[in-house]
């Protein structure tokens, strides 16, 4: 993780906060993820980059981003990764990194608020940013089959999170 942090906001967390924000640190040329910490009422508590893959790939650990949002006393969070190309259309893979990190941070009780997709950083323009969290729900499982996974949720929720102590 690299860090560089951000004073606690005054204003909410917003797409053109974000946008402001990221406009410095967001090299096009390979992905990145970006994590924005937010308290009870969407304030920002603290913003870094945690992962930088290459142009078109990055890995992501739901156990970081879990340990790095509850070190930090994060009520909620935002993810944000670029896509180089300027897409904003999630691959399977970003709809099943979205989903196990949803239910992994479900698991610490911190909610997922969004996951965005950003392909230009001028993200208020038409198509320059997308929210991902809630959207493909229905896909999830084409998704999985499309990276050579065929698991239920419950199996997804075991297996990420090293597996379920049986009652």
């Amino acid at each position: 993780m690299l860090a560089k942090a951000h004073p606690r906001t005054e204003a909410p967390f917003t797409l053109e906060l974000m946008g402001t924000i990221l406009s410095e640190y967001v090299d096009y040329s390979q992905e990145c993820m970006y994590i924005f910490l937010l308290d009870s009422v969407d304030l920002i508590i603290d913003q870094h980059e945690l992962y930088r893959g290459t142009h078109n790939n990055m890995n992501v650990s739901a156990r970081d981003v879990c340990r790095f949002a509850v070190c930090q006393g994060a009520d909620q969070v935002v993810l944000v990764h670029n896509h180089p190309d300027g897409s904003v259309s999630p691959s399977p893979h970003d709809i099943y990194v979205t989903a196990l990190l949803s239910i992994a941070l479900d698991v610490v009780d911190i909610k997922l608020k969004e996951h965005y997709i950003i392909g230009d950083i001028n993200i208020n323009k038409e198509e320059g940013c997308r929210g991902i969290k809630d959207k493909y729900p229905d896909h999830i499982q084409d998704a999985l089959k499309d990276i050579g996974l065929s698991i239920d949720m419950s199996t997804l929720c075991e297996t990420s999170l090293g597996g379920l102590i049986n009652e």
